[in-house]
């Protein structure tokens, strides 16, 4: 039980592959991987990505370099959300799987956000500063307060 940080570098792709292995035999663990690039390819990944909702292993990965990636990470994706590629191998290999415009200019922190079951883009706005957020949830917290009655 934990939260484990793994911060790999690309001749640690055996090792990663092994742990990733023992968790698709053991199920029940999320991933969130941030640099997609750095686990490669190898069976411990794409058993994950090609099983891994049918063990409740969910998955999120990032990525730079779609193209340098398993293409299983993009295949069996259920959502992929999309911030700008320069190069075209990388926008060729999103298109392919993706009903994305990877040719539009995106303000800068804007994305598009695709939902890969129901066939839907969408256009995300940047996130608000965080004491905009942070306004917004006292004020709902104050707007379900329960209410006392004086008698």
């Amino acid at each position: 039980p934990g939260i484990y940080v793994v911060n790999p570098i690309p001749s640690d792709a055996p090792l990663l592959d092994k742990m990733l292995m023992d968790v698709w035999e053991r199920e029940n663990i999320g991933v969130w991987i941030d640099e997609g690039l750095m686990f490669g390819t190898g069976d411990g990944i794409d058993a994950i990505f090609t099983q891994g909702r049918s063990k409740r292993i969910p998955m999120i990965m990032l990525m730079q370099r779609p193209i340098w990636v398993s293409r299983f990470a993009i295949s069996e994706a259920t959502f992929i959300q999309y911030f700008g590629l320069e190069d075209e191998r990388d926008r060729r290999t999103v298109r392919g799987f993706a009903k994305i415009p990877v040719e539009q200019n995106l303000q800068r922190f804007h994305s598009f956000y695709y939902d890969v079951p129901r066939k839907r883009n969408y256009h995300w706005l940047p996130m608000p500063e965080a004491s905009k957020i942070l306004d917004r949830i006292d004020f709902r917290l104050e707007s379900i307060k329960p209410q006392r009655k004086v008698i």
